[in-house]
This record gives structure tokens, sequence and C-alpha cells, in this order.
């Protein structure tokens, strides 16, 4: 092998592993922003007051993907009508989040969350439920958006 083919081989080696590190680098800086918007949005979707429910669904609406907001509203209505029934709120607070998986435009991530509720079912008295959820957070443009919440 000559030498200039050897050369080109090195090249071609070097650029080919610059680009898998680069796109490491991304998917990791990706998964850390997701998890970081994850939190803020399961924070703000998984939390309402029976006071102000369009304030607190359309602020949920807003941290979700348009296909996943449609099918929010079909749950939240259900939940804005047993929550006027009963005068409830209810406040999630994230524990952890956790990224199960993930590249540059999907991430996959485990959400721990205690949510209060206080209600006329709980006679005013706080129940807080531990859940852990699953987030589907998915890149539009410079913003990450929920596409996906599911129980575990």
């Amino acid at each position: 092998m000559s030498l200039a083919a050897l050369i080109v081989l090195v090249l071609a080696l070097a650029g080919v592993l610059g680009l898998k590190a680069w796109r490491g680098q991304e998917a990791e800086e990706a998964r850390g922003a997701a998890a970081n918007a994850g939190r803020q949005a399961a924070e703000t979707a998984l939390s309402y007051d029976y006071r102000t429910l369009d304030k607190s669904f359309a602020a949920a609406r807003a941290t979700m993907t348009p296909e996943f907001a449609g099918k929010f509203d079909e749950t939240a209505k259900v939940a804005g009508e047993l929550a006027t029934k009963t005068k409830a709120t209810v406040r999630a607070e994230v524990r952890e989040v956790g990224v199960r998986d993930g590249d540059a435009n999907r991430v996959t991530l485990i959400i721990f969350v205690n949510q209060t509720t206080t209600s006329t079912i709980t006679q005013g008295k706080p129940r807080v439920d531990l859940n852990r959820t699953r987030f589907t957070m998915v890149r539009n443009g410079s913003r990450w958006l929920v596409q996906e919440i599911a129980g575990l």
C-alpha cells in the first residue's frame, strides 16, 4: 500500500470517528435538554386546579405536540368535570427524571412524580400519589414537546 493510500485511509477513518463522536455529543445534549423540558412539562401537565381549569389545561397543551394535545383534551374534559364536581386541586412535583433512551430528535424519559390531591373526596386533607410515567419527547425546532405520556 502506498503512503498516499494509507494517508487517505487514515483521514477517512478519522472523519468517520469524528462524525460518530459529534453525533454522540449531539444526542447527549439532546437527552439533557429533553429531560429538563420533560420535568417542566410533567409538573405542568399533571397539575390542575378546579377553579382555573382552562388556564391549567392551556398551559399543559403548550408543552405538547398538536397531535398529543388533541388526545390530552379528551382526557382533560373528563378530568375537568370530575375536578369541578369534587373541587379538586392537583399539584405535581417531579422527584426524578431518568433518560431511558434517545437521540438528537426523540427522547424517552421515565419520570417519578408525586401528585398531591386535595378535594371533597379526600375531605380536604392532601393525598399524595407516587407515580411513575413515561414521557416521549420530540424536538420541534429549538423546543422539546411531549408526544406521549404513558403510565408504568
